[in-house]
């Protein structure tokens, strides 16, 4: 299986489970580009400045191997999960209720997965266009990383 099959796998299941529990309101937009499939959660059809907007992308992660040729290996796992939050008026702090907050976090806890949390600056609506093919992440802070107990092979076998 492919990583970009295993990250749509994973976010059809994040999506499914956080519509149930997120309001119905909210809108869910997903996108893919070639490091991953994409999310993008906000409370109507036209996120903004202030509105509680979650972008997220899951995408796979590189070892710290090369295949045959040279190249980065690519493998089944690990994975990586990246957040996207717009900071409240309080630098560091996500815009995103508590309550909502705790449902996202849940969702992407169960999945076991690792997490890059990043935070745009107030006033800075989270977007998927901030998520780089190459896999990085542009105009936005790394907050937090958090990793579960990931498999590492000893070698490139």
């Amino acid at each position: 299986m492919s990583l970009i099959a295993k990250s749509q796998s994973l976010m059809l299941a994040l999506k499914d489970h956080l519509q149930k529990e997120l309001p119905s309101t909210y809108v869910f937009t997903t996108a893919q580009d070639s490091a991953g499939a994409q999310l993008l959660i906000s409370q109507d059809s036209t996120p903004s400045a202030g509105e509680q907007v979650v972008a997220i992308r899951i995408k796979g992660q590189d070892t710290q191997f090369n295949d045959s040729i040279g190249n980065a290996q690519r493998v089944y796992t690990p994975m990586v999960i990246q957040v996207i939050e717009e900071a409240s008026t309080i630098s560091g702090v996500s815009l995103i209720t508590l309550a909502n907050r705790a449902w996202i976090d849940r969702e992407l806890a169960r999945s076991g997965v690792k997490q890059e949390r990043w935070l745009n600056t107030h006033g800075t609506v989270p977007a998927l266009t901030q998520f780089n093919t190459d896999g990085t992440v542009s105009s936005s802070t790394l907050a937090a990383t958090t990793s579960p107990d990931l498999y590492w092979p000893l070698s490139g076998q």
